[in-house]
């Protein structure tokens, strides 16, 4: 703590008889003022901050979630519904989900391709997935709402990869492509086998010439041959070639 002057050196200091001493005192005491007033409002401050009341942050309203569909008994009859936004799949995602998804969301999650890009075949990895059959696919190719749907599907995946669709058809790099390739031009990548499935899937939901599946199939085949050189197996674009 800090001592007071004591009063035998007050009384010295304050001697009319010594102006020096007189102007001494007057400069140290207030300077001891000045310290004192300072320590007071510091501790002042400090009680005032203990005081103080902790907001309590909001609470998060959950998201309901999604109820799955029953699992399917007609087949690939509910595909058409699922496509025209009427119900979700047998895993409980709608098409407005998937237009709506994040990158992260469409890497991760495995069971939303096989209803997005179906095929006349059963998935090894969904056992819940459409599989097309001739009535279908005629219903596809003869409903531009259902078509329209697949396309708004398939420029959505376009963004996932980094390309885009021109107005001339032609599929090009976006500015985004180096950017989004290190999520899926990696060796063993498994959008090599999803990539597969959509030109296929394309060309039997919108019939010959599979207009969108060899543009597809083309920009993929330039990225085989440079950024994916040595990345993209042969094999796999043999598969992709055949898929056309």
């Amino acid at each position: 703590m800090i001592q007071p002057v004591s009063l035998s050196l007050q009384t010295q200091l304050q001697c009319t008889r010594c102006p020096r001493a007189q102007k001494l005192y007057q400069g140290l005491s207030q300077c001891i003022a000045k310290i004192v007033k300072k320590i007071t409002e510091f501790f002042s401050n400090l009680c005032h901050f203990n005081r103080r009341t902790v907001p309590i942050p909001r609470p998060i309203t959950p998201i309901t979630p999604i109820t799955p569909a029953p699992p399917s008994t007609n087949g690939p009859k509910n595909l058409p519904a699922f496509y025209r936004g009427q119900e979700p799949n047998n895993n409980g995602i709608t098409i407005g989900y998937i237009l709506q998804a994040t990158d992260a969301w469409l890497e991760m999650d495995h069971k939303w391709v096989q209803w997005a890009f179906p095929v006349e075949k059963a998935s090894a990895f969904n056992s819940t997935a459409p599989v097309l059959d001739t009535a279908t696919i005629l219903v596809f190719r003869s409903d531009a709402v259902l078509r329209n749907a697949v396309f708004q599907v398939f420029q959505r995946i376009l963004l996932f990869y980094g390309l885009r669709l021109e107005a001339n058809g032609k599929i090009v790099r976006d500015a985004t492509f180096s950017a989004r390739r290190s999520s899926w031009l990696h060796p063993g990548s498994h959008h090599f086998l999803r990539i597969t499935r959509i030109i296929h899937s394309l060309g039997l939901l919108f019939g010959p010439p599979n207009v969108l599946g060899k543009a597809f199939f083309d920009i993929n085949e330039d990225i085989y041959r440079n950024e994916g050189n040595g990345i993209i197996p042969d094999a796999t674009y043999n598969i992709w070639k055949n898929s056309v």
